[in-house]
């Protein structure tokens, strides 16, 4: 057997646990996406006057943007990093099934 029960297990226990915080992640990511969009606005009107891309640089090289994008960055990073385990726990329960499936069919059940 090339996936163990122990293996099952916890991918099985990593999912159910970390369902929660997995969501909250993904929330906090469209929350922080939206918050560049917002500041970035907010910041393009209180440009002192110019043209468009003067106006667009201007809330560029703002501070205020560029927390707003290390928040997005950070944001984006924990959600990754859940969506990554997320991945690795399904490889581990596909192998499993696949692998259940190729016994079965080789009359090995077990």
């Amino acid at each position: 057997m090339l996936v163990t029960e122990k293996m099952i297990q916890a991918a099985f226990d990593w999912l159910n646990d970390h369902a929660g915080p997995a969501a909250s992640a993904k929330a906090e990511r469209i929350r922080a996406e939206y918050g560049v969009k917002r500041t970035k606005a907010r910041l393009y009107l209180e440009a002192p006057g110019g043209n468009i891309a003067e106006r667009e640089a201007w809330a560029l090289i703002q501070d205020d943007f560029w927390k707003a994008v290390d928040r997005e960055a950070e944001a984006v990073k924990d959600d990754e990093f859940f969506r990554g385990e997320r991945i690795k726990c399904e490889a581990i329960l596909e192998a499993f099934r696949t692998e259940s499936a190729n016994n079965r069919g080789l009359g090995r059940v077990g």
